[in-house]
């Protein structure tokens, strides 16, 4: 083989007085261009310099020339070094060599491979190891190159590619040329080469805070590869990722010298490592492809999968999305694998005739456990959690609501569980949370941090007081001062506002009603609505224009009323038209005229049931609220309404409103909160990256929908440095009107507000809460593959009715049994192992009463069968001759199923109620169930065996005899016959329906 040599320069200059070396390798080609080769390795030497790189901690972006570190000298490492750290070192020295033409057959050496990566199945796959290593085009090596060594051999190597770091394989074949295809040909994968130095030339510090090199300018250089190879899991897939190592030489030397066990650091840095990746600009770690756990990784584009918090947007789903695009993928691979090779297995072709055997393809690669998605995932939103606090701590508002509610507490698990009670948050106009805490209580005292936090926030960054807060207590000072007026004391004296939410004023009727389901109910809700709020005319009419101009012609002769009442929708009145509050007069004038008008006739329903509890009641919940009457209206002059956009509807332009009123809003988010808590239960840390990150994402939504026509964003991303970067670079480089964002704000405000369990636990510890994630938090080995059904008990969009567990030893029953023994229903307490004694006999007598059911026509039973039924009547057992109490399957919903849910001391009333009107129309029937009446039980069975066939014993004809005939034998017994109807024998009375399900029982 003729090969074409390459020159190597190898020049390095020596720093006597600090030993230190700057060694720099270029690769130039012979022939017209040594000259100019000669004179790019010159200036780079030149324009080198010893303070090149970031100290550690910092973040900074390399020059577009890339130039060569500088190094520090050290001797080669040891063997003993070499196995500590698992690494194989690719020597930097490259001899020199001169062009010409050679033929050799010696063995080609690969830079820097590592014989570990070959290892399965924990280095690259097998799949994979050919295409890396001999593919020119796709592989990360470049052609064959021949050098002389120091002996004077000519050798074969080739070196790796420093263009790049992605590395694809390339496409499976469609169709079959030559040979039966391999396996491995369908199921490759792709592969990172992580590089920063090698490829980029980037400037590394020593993270070791004892360097000896520290503040000299000494940067890490290569220093061979890591012999780990992580297997990456992507949506559709796996690919592998390798590393190169990083080494400082002040500190390697000092270890050298130093004693054994007065050694400090190795000075040795995976470049993948948390150290080396945070000195990299943002921009450059965001090329960095997954997060990394502690065998495998996850790719970012799966973690992006996890970050919606909609409601059964768990973990268990996105892990069971991935495996699905897993499964796809490689059944797809595997299909037209097998494809080819059975178009090769037809008659007469030679692969038939010669018996070739097929390789199978390899086996699909598990998918992590989705503890480890989720482990990943908070790996990477912990990274952003300061950002996640800055966007929430800059937002402010005019109006303020301040709610609280306790579902989001119930998800607190762990450590956390039980040490609070209360979720408090506080919103803005744009529905915006500015601050949000959890509490053992709500109360003033424990509030009161929130609220300092807060003011001073507004102070610190001028903001102007906020002009109304609502709140749903605690509105009014008819006891004095109220507790929320103490918390935002500061805001009151500059003039802010409380008002009381009127929905929370209007519910508070609901104590004096009998049930919500009353057909007055929505009648007087909206009485009292329309009490308090007024329309605006002029948007009326134009909406009310707006509607007929899609049919003038229908609509010519319609009143206003009814084209409220038919047309126009609720939820297009919200937005469509603004309302206005009456002021306290009116709404007490009207509310108690309502109250009035209720309390009579008008307040009945058509079974005479009134809509208030008593008279008593709705007064003494209508005498307490009017000293709220001033809190509910708007204040005096003050905008509620703003608009959001204008929409067009059959021509005319209608402004879509938005209001300010009320704490609507952020019982909304309230409502949406406990999605953002993935599973029904989480322990504090995980849960407090899971609010902050919801949080912010929920706000900048929410802001993005304060622009007009809600168009805030162009981009739908969360992170606020990104954004702030590329703001300021675009209007620096290409123009004010190239800003990717224009509507986007800096977060400008540092405060040192507690948010979410870190206020809770500095009130109950004094110590300040840290939203870090823990080693002891993450999955080990054998868990980040565990199967699916570990996590299954954590996801709420997947759970179902769980079976009551025994944990009390002593009710612990055992058997050798494995299933259920399949027994006759009929025989079920009676013909059991342990039965009730004297089941023959109620066999007897069911048999003879089946017999006087069968005589049409008659109604007195002659004498012999009236003596056999009562001898064996007295033959029974005292246990069949008990009368049969009436089936109370159904007693707990007395009092609500007529009317719905019903409220507090009023349930024995409408039960009663309830009865009452069953009794009246129907008649009660019994069950036809042996274990509470053996006698029916075998009575109606014995009727039913002897009832004629049909084609279907579930027919009506069949039910109805049969239920003719036992009321026919009941009438006879115990109605006309003298003797027997005394004995009280416990023969209740069924309906068609009981004859349906009994034989439906019996058939089933």
């Amino acid at each position: 083989m003729y090969l074409v040599l390459s020159h190597k320069v190898n020049e390095s200059t020596k720093d006597l007085s600090k030993g230190q070396t700057k060694p720099t390798q270029s690769r130039i080609n012979l022939g017209s261009q040594v000259a100019s080769g000669s004179q790019q390795i010159s200036s780079a030497h030149s324009n080198q310099t010893l303070d090149s790189g970031p100290t550690s901690g910092e973040k900074s972006e390399p020059s577009i020339v890339s130039q060569q570190p500088t190094t520090q000298a050290s001797p080669p490492l040891t063997t003993q070094e070499e196995e500590s750290l698992q690494v194989d070192t690719a020597s930097n020295k490259q001899p020199s060599t001169s062009t010409f033409t050679v033929k050799s057959k010696s063995k080609i050496e690969y830079e820097g491979w590592c014989t570990a990566w070959e290892k399965q199945p924990h280095g690259i796959p097998v799949a994979d190891l050919v295409w890396v290593k001999d593919d020119i085009e796709r592989g990360m090596y470049g052609p064959v190159q021949t050098y002389k060594d120091g002996l004077g051999a000519y050798k074969k190597r080739r070196i790796l590619k420093s263009d790049r770091m992605w590395f694809y394989p390339p496409e499976c074949p469609g169709s079959v040329r030559g040979a039966p295809p391999s396996p491995y040909s369908f199921f490759r994968g792709r592969l990172f080469f992580w590089r920063p130095v090698g490829v980029w030339k980037y400037s590394f510090r020593c993270p070791n805070s004892e360097c000896p090199g520290r503040g000299k300018g000494v940067s890490l250089y290569r220093s061979g590869y890591h012999l780990t190879v992580r297997q990456i899991c992507d949506v559709s897939g796996w690919y592998s990722m390798l590393t190169e190592v990083l080494c400082c030489g002040p500190c390697l030397k000092a270890w050298r010298s130093g004693k054994k066990g007065e050694r400090g650091k190795i000075g040795r840095y995976i470049a993948w490592d948390n150290a080396i990746l945070r000195q990299m600009s943002d921009a450059h770690q965001s090329m960095f492809p997954a997060v990394l756990t502690v065998q495998r990784g996850v790719d970012k584009n799966v973690i992006r999968l996890l970050r919606d918090r909609t409601e059964g947007n768990t973990m268990v789903k996105v892990w069971r999305q991935v495996q699905e695009s897993h499964c796809e993928a490689y059944l797809a691979k595997k299909d037209m694998y097998t494809l080819l090779l059975h178009s090769l297995t037809r008659p007469g072709g030679i692969t038939k005739a010669l018996g070739q055997v097929f390789k199978p393809p390899p086996k699909r690669r598990e998918m992590p456990s989705p503890r480890l998605l989720r482990h990943a995932f908070l790996l990477h939103e912990a990274e952003n959690i300061q950002d996640y606090r800055s966007q929430i701590l800059s937002t402010f508002g005019t109006v303020l609501k301040m709610d609280s509610t306790k579902k989001v507490v119930k998800k607190l698990s762990g450590t956390g569980r039980g040490t609070a009670e209360w979720f408090t948050s506080v919103g803005n106009e744009h529905s915006q949370v500015l601050t949000f805490v959890l509490t053992c209580e709500e109360s003033a005292e424990k509030l009161k941090g929130m609220a300092q936090g807060l003011m001073d926030r507004f102070k610190a960054a001028s903001q102007p007081v906020p002009s109304l807060m609502y709140v749903d207590r605690d509105c009014c000072r008819a006891h004095g001062v109220s507790s929320v007026e103490n918390l935002y004391k500061p805001w009151v004296d500059g003039g802010m506002i409380l008002r009381l939410d009127i929905w929370h004023w209007i519910h508070r009727f609901g104590m004096a009603i009998r049930t919500e389901s009353h057909p007055k109910y929505e009648l007087f809700m909206s009485a009292l609505s329309g009490a308090i709020l007024a329309y605006n005319k002029d948007d009326l009419d134009l909406l009310i224009s707006a509607v007929k101009a899609g049919n003038e012609k229908k609509f010519r002769n319609v009143s206003q009323e009814e084209m409220l009442r038919r047309y126009i929708s609720k939820e297009t009145l919200k937005h469509y038209v603004r309302r206005v509050t009456l002021g306290a007069q009116e709404t007490f004038r009207m509310v108690d005229l309502a109250i009035e008008e209720l309390k009579g006739p008008s307040g009945l329903d058509e079974n005479g049931i009134a809509l208030f509890k008593t008279p008593e009641a709705i007064d003494g919940v209508w005498t307490a609220q009017q000293k709220h009457l001033e809190c509910i209206q708007d204040p005096p002059g003050m905008v509620m309404y703003k608009v959001v956009k204008v929409s067009t509807l059959n021509g005319v332009d209608l402004p879509y409103y938005k209001t300010y009123r009320g704490s609507n809003s952020l019982e909304g988010f309230h409502k949406h909160l406990p999605n953002m808590i993935p599973g029904p239960h989480c322990a504090a840390r995980p849960y407090q990256v899971y609010l902050i990150s919801g949080i912010a994402r929920w706000n900048a939504d929410r802001l993005a929908e304060t622009v007009w026509g809600k168009k805030g964003r162009n981009n739908r991303v969360y992170s606020s440095p990104l954004l702030h970067r590329i703001n300021t670079r675009c209007k620096e480089l290409f123009g004010e009107d190239q800003v990717d964002e224009e509507n986007y704000i800096v977060p400008a405000v540092s405060s040192t507000e507690l948010l979410g369990l870190e206020y809770l636990f500095e009130q109950s510890t004094n110590d300040e809460y840290l939203p870090q994630l823990l080693d002891q938090d993450a999955p080990t080995e054998e868990q980040e593959l565990a199967d699916e059904e570990e996590d299954e008990t954590v996801d709420d969009g997947y759970t179902s009715d769980r079976e009551d567990t025994n944990t009390n030893p002593s009710h612990v029953v055992l058997t050798n049994k494995v299933t259920m023994e399949h027994l006759d229903p009929s025989c079920e307490d009676v013909c059991g192992s342990n039965p009730v004694p004297g089941f023959d006999k109620v066999e007897t007598l069911s048999r003879l009463l089946a017999e006087v059911s069968k005589d049409e026509g008659k109604l007195l039973l002659d004498t012999k069968k009236r003596s056999d039924i009562l001898q064996a009547w007295n033959a029974l057992e005292d246990y069949d001759k008990q009368p049969q109490q009436f089936n109370t399957a159904y007693k707990a919903h007395w009092g609500n199923t007529l009317y719905g849910r019903t409220k507090r001391d009023d349930v024995l009333e409408a039960g009663l109620i309830q009865r009452r009107k069953l009794m009246n129309r129907y008649t009660p029937a019994q069950k036809i169930d042996a274990l509470y009446n053996r006698l029916m039980y075998c009575v109606v069975k014995h009727i039913w065996l002897l009832s004629p066939a049909s084609t279907s014993a579930t027919t009506s004809p069949t039910k109805l005899a049969i239920t003719q005939a036992y009321e026919r034998m009941q009438h006879r017994v115990l109605v006309e016959d003298p003797i027997l109807s005394r004995l009280g024998i416990p023969l209740p009375k069924i309906n068609v329906k009981c004859i349906r399900d009994f034989i439906a029982d019996r058939r089933g």
